[in-house]
């Protein structure tokens, strides 16, 4: 296909993914309905044993969303007032906001200089007797250093809750994200690598009494809705969202495998223009490119944005401002390099139904913008 006959090209294109499945989804959804089973139903649990076996831990507990995921998981860890927790700066908020809601302090750390995960270095300055727990940010599919953190934690007997909404499938050497910590959390958001048609999450672990405490907590604080021994919260993942999650389970591998392909090709294109960084870094080299995040070193990220936009080509900012400098937190901090990425980075399409031309064209404009300026 010419590239120049392209023409929208969208940052996400959820429909392409789900018309692909979409008899098979049909039919999951009209058998779930007829079960009669819709919460905490035989759907939700074939999927919490399926994800738990992708996962490689023992148990998954199906949450509401990504952000009850790591709320249940660090209130299960008990987690609350006058605990910190530490926490990228670079993350978007739901990382911190679920300290915040369990009543502790979310303490923010730095990311690498050469890639956008939390710089393990830092952790040993940030970690006080306040501190209970820190939550790794497998950010834009790239796994943090687990093996150099878990040395950290477990020295100093701190938790790990592992933040994996945006890398689901993610190895480091053998072993998956979601497997390392004491526990990890999910979303299944529909932009996700593996996401839902709604919202949902989920929690894993190999701690059988931490799994029995956060299924109960996630169900008003009783399993099965006769004795309830703590004070817990209503976050169900439906069992609808549960068989749909069920059946993309099977292609997210090779989902995963597409989306490195199509990163492989935004690199030869892109690789020899002086104005960009390409995440290129070692520390990428396990990454399932939930996203395709560049930084614009010589400025004029914006304009880069406007002109990709003028052409139909729409982009991403993950995130322009870092948590701490958000209204909700406003805490005045320095974080050199997530500093600097905020100004500069931009989220280009990345979805595993993109087409290589429509890659080959967001690489052509790209390099037309930057011809103009020299």
């Amino acid at each position: 296909m010419n590239i120049n006959k392209v023409n929208k090209i969208p940052f996400v294109s959820i429909n392409r993914e789900n018309k692909f499945l979409e008899r098979k989804i049909s039919q999951s959804v009209k058998k779930t309905i007829s079960n009669n089973s819709l919460v905490l139903g035989s759907e939700l649990t074939k999927f919490e044993g399926e994800f738990s076996s992708y996962c490689g831990v023992d148990h998954a507990i199906g949450t509401g969303n990504g952000f009850d995921a790591l709320y249940i998981a660090l209130k299960t860890l008990g987690v609350g007032h006058n605990d910190e927790v530490i926490v990228p700066v670079n993350s978007f908020i739901a990382s911190a906001l679920a300290v915040t809601q369990c009543g502790a302090t979310p303490i923010f750390i730095d990311c690498n200089k050469d890639n956008f995960t939390m710089d393990v270095n830092l952790l040993p300055s940030l970690i006080t007797r306040k501190t209970k727990a820190v939550i790794p940010v497998h950010l834009h599919g790239v796994p943090v250093d687990m093996i150099s953190l878990l040395k950290i934690t477990a020295r100093h007997k701190i938790f790990v809750v592992e933040d994996c909404a945006q890398a689901h499938g993610a190895k480091i050497k053998s072993q998956r994200v979601g497997s390392f910590g004491d526990m990890a959390a999910f979303s299944f958001y529909p932009t996700k690598n593996l996401g839902c048609l709604g919202d949902g999450g989920c929690i894993t672990t190999n701690n059988q009494n931490l799994m029995k405490k956060a299924k109960s907590f996630r169900n008003y604080g009783s399993i099965a809705n006769k004795v309830f021994d703590i004070q817990g919260v209503n976050s169900r993942l439906d069992s609808i969202q549960a068989s749909i999650l069920s059946i993309k389970l099977k292609y997210l591998d090779s989902w995963n495998k597409k989306r490195a392909e199509l990163a492989a090709i935004y690199i030869k294109y892109l690789e020899d223009i002086d104005s960009i960084e390409l995440p290129l870094s070692d520390l990428n080299k396990n990454s399932v490119w939930h996203l395709f995040v560049i930084r614009c070193i010589h400025g004029g990220r914006n304009k880069l944005k406007m002109h990709l936009e003028s052409h139909n080509i729409f982009t991403g900012i993950h995130y322009e401002k870092t948590i701490n400098a958000t209204p909700a937190y406003r805490i005045k901090n320095k974080f050199t390099n997530a500093d600097r990425n905020a100004k500069q980075i931009l989220s280009l399409p990345m979805h595993p139904y993109l087409k290589k031309c429509e890659v080959k064209r967001v690489s052509m404009i790209i390099k037309d913008f930057y011809s103009q300026k020299n």
